[in-house]
């Protein structure tokens, strides 16, 4: 079950890197974190 979450997340990190540029992945990221 742990695995499964782990793993989602990663692939949702991928595809964020992907579809959004590195530029706005950092400050989405600060905001998606809090």
């Amino acid at each position: 079950m742990f695995i499964i979450v782990v793993f989602a997340l990663f692939i949702a990190a991928i595809l964020a890197a992907f579809l959004v540029p590195n530029s706005k992945v950092s400050s989405h990221k600060k905001d998606w974190d809090v």
